[in-house]
């Protein structure tokens, strides 16, 4: 993975902004784009397992 990759920069900060907010935020956020927390954190997975 390149860390210098526009695309995983984005989704990197998105879910660093994610992990932050509140409950509520979080599942106000995941709701708008129809993810659940298991997506989330199949995603969240994924990208460590390849960086």
């Amino acid at each position: 993975m390149d860390l210098n990759d526009e695309h995983w920069r984005t989704w990197t900060h998105r879910f660093l902004a994610l992990l932050a907010a509140d409950l509520p935020d979080q599942q106000a956020w995941l709701g708008e784009r129809r993810l659940t927390v298991q997506s989330a954190v199949e995603e969240a997975e994924f990208a460590r397992s390849i960086a």
